[in-house]
């Protein structure tokens, strides 16, 4: 059974078909031939030894594919990563594109027809939680005067939300090291004095809101 007590889901994939034909020797073969399939590509794209959960429900068939572990891990054990940000990045690429794969595998070892596939989802887990908030703070750290300090208040006001909810949702404490380390590092490299838009000026207030937003989400991930 999958350990869904000390790890977090990296990814998932949830194909919903109903094909002209159900019997139980279809099921029994695509969980064994899905099991495989995960399995190889889990190790290929993520790490060796990633747990994998998958359940087929019958009536319809309704597949789960479920890639868990931990970002620690996934850092260490893929050598290509470098630094938080882009590494969140290849990250979810890698996941994104893994989730997608067993997505289609699914269909495909059902034989469902387009008017047969009920639902189709490729879910990035926490994988996608981290990518969402370093594209926040990428935003305002490339800012370059593009829109006023309030506005860039906002964006990191957000990824405080999301990276409170996100920390509040690990199962491990290195993985909440790794991503407290990692924002800390981009919050740091954030200018106290953004610019302002061309011919114009952020007022006193805006450069309070905007800096403030950065004393909370330093305190959320200190």
């Amino acid at each position: 059974m999958a350990d869904y007590i000390n790890n977090n889901i990296l990814c998932q994939a949830y194909v919903h078909v109903e094909p002209d034909c159900i019997t139980d020797e279809l099921v029994n073969n695509l969980k064994l031939h899905l099991n495989e399939f995960v399995k190889s590509r889990a190790e290929f794209f993520l790490y060796p030894n990633a747990d994998i959960d998958i359940e087929l429900k019958d009536g319809s068939i309704k597949v789960y594919a479920t890639i868990l572990g931990t970002v620690s891990m996934l850092f260490a054990g893929v050598s290509q990563y470098p630094e938080f940000r882009e590494g969140a990045i290849l990250m979810y690429e890698d996941v994104k594109r893994l989730s997608d794969y067993i997505a289609t595998e699914s269909i495909f070892s059902t034989r469902a027809k387009h008017n047969q596939v009920i639902r189709i989802e490729a879910r990035t887990g926490v994988i996608g939680s981290i990518k969402k908030i370093v594209n926040l703070l990428d935003l305002v750290r490339s800012n370059n005067g593009v829109v006023f300090a309030d506005t860039l208040a906002s964006r990191l006001n957000q990824a405080a939300t999301d990276t409170q909810k996100l920390l509040g949702n690990l199962k491990s404490k290195e993985d909440e090291i790794l991503i407290k380390t990692g924002i800390n590092q981009i919050i740091n490299e954030l200018p106290r004095n953004p610019k302002a838009p061309k011919r114009r000026t952020n007022s006193k207030e805006q450069i309070e809101l905007y800096n403030s937003a950065i004393t909370y989400i330093k305190e959320i991930v200190k």
